[in-house]
């Protein structure tokens, strides 16, 4: 077998990620397996650091962290590589919310490791999102486009991830007090959605544009969503009271929410969407970039271990 690539970051998950890190080890060492250890300390510096690696010839890259340590990985593995990128990638979850994990299937940590070391390549969904402005982005390796594997939010569901940095010492509760503390400052967003060829212009309260099914780590924002049907679902929510939103608001951990006359689903393949004002963005739990933008899916654009 060939060597794996271990990419972790074992400051996930407030820490907790470096006891997942010690056990993926371990087993692995009881395995026969020795992994090429590549650890990252701080935010984008396995771009600097894992470029260099990807030369090499590996069985997987195990990528051990949350949603925004995958994050970094796919973007530099599609980056580097001239957006062609053919050795399979492996996930350990060791993350807050580890929302792509769900979407896996057998979504324990030692089923994980066994696809690590014997699983199967399969084609994964990608989605691309480009920008037509060269505004800074705020992180200095990311120019005009990014890519996405789980969910890109826009509105309310931009605006409570990128306050629940503010209460990360929580856990996966703080995504909740990030919602009612929301609602406080809830604002409207009026919408140009350019789905294929349609055209969709209304008020709304947020729009997700998904890949994968979960966000904040168990809500199923998406309910019908796939990783592997190469399109995009995008979950619009209309004008919605804050009492409103509040009632609804549990539905989303079964996926009833879709059932909500406010809520609208679209399939896509390509869209565009503005938003007046402009709104944050949140690709995979990260804040990155503000509206309008472009989104395309990219049919089996990378290989997981199954």
């Amino acid at each position: 077998m060939k060597p794996i690539l271990l990419v972790s970051n074992p400051s996930s998950a407030m820490g907790r990620s470096k006891a997942v890190l010690e056990r993926t080890v371990a087993w692995l060492q009881q395995n026969g397996v020795a992994p090429h250890q590549l650890i990252s300390q701080c935010a984008g510096q396995l771009f600097e650091t894992l470029p260099p690696l990807l030369k090499e010839d590996w069985q997987a890259i195990a990528v051990l962290g949350g949603d925004g340590t995958l994050f970094e990985v796919i973007n530099i593995c599609l980056e580097t590589n001239g957006g062609a990128f053919a050795t399979p990638l492996a996930l350990i979850p060791g993350g807050t919310g580890n929302s792509f994990s769900k979407d896996l299937p057998n979504a324990k940590l030692e089923n994980f490791w066994q696809k690590m070391t014997h699983g199967t390549p399969q084609p994964v969904d990608v989605a691309r999102c480009q920008f037509d402005h060269q505004d800074d982005l705020g992180r200095r390796w990311h120019k005009n486009e990014f890519y996405f594997i789980n969910v890109l939010g826009t509105g309310f569901v931009a605006e409570v991830n990128h306050r629940s940095f503010s209460f990360k010492n929580l856990g996966m509760f703080g995504y909740a007090v990030s919602v009612f503390a929301t609602l406080r400052k809830m604002r409207y967003y009026q919408m140009l959605l350019e789905i294929d060829d349609q055209v969709i212009e209304k008020s709304n309260t947020f729009v997700t544009i998904c890949n994968s099914r979960v966000i904040g780590g168990n809500m199923l924002i998406a309910p019908d969503a796939s990783i592997r049907d190469g399109w995009l679902d995008v979950v619009v929510a209309s004008n919605i009271s804050r009492w409103e939103l509040l009632k609804t608001f549990p539905k989303i951990f079964s996926g009833t929410h879709t059932a909500h006359p406010a809520v609208e689903i679209w399939r896509a393949k390509r869209l565009r969407l503005e938003t007046d004002p402009p709104s944050l963005l949140t690709p995979d739990g990260e804040t990155l970039g503000s509206t309008p933008i472009d989104v395309e899916i990219l049919p089996g654009k990378l290989k997981f271990m199954f």
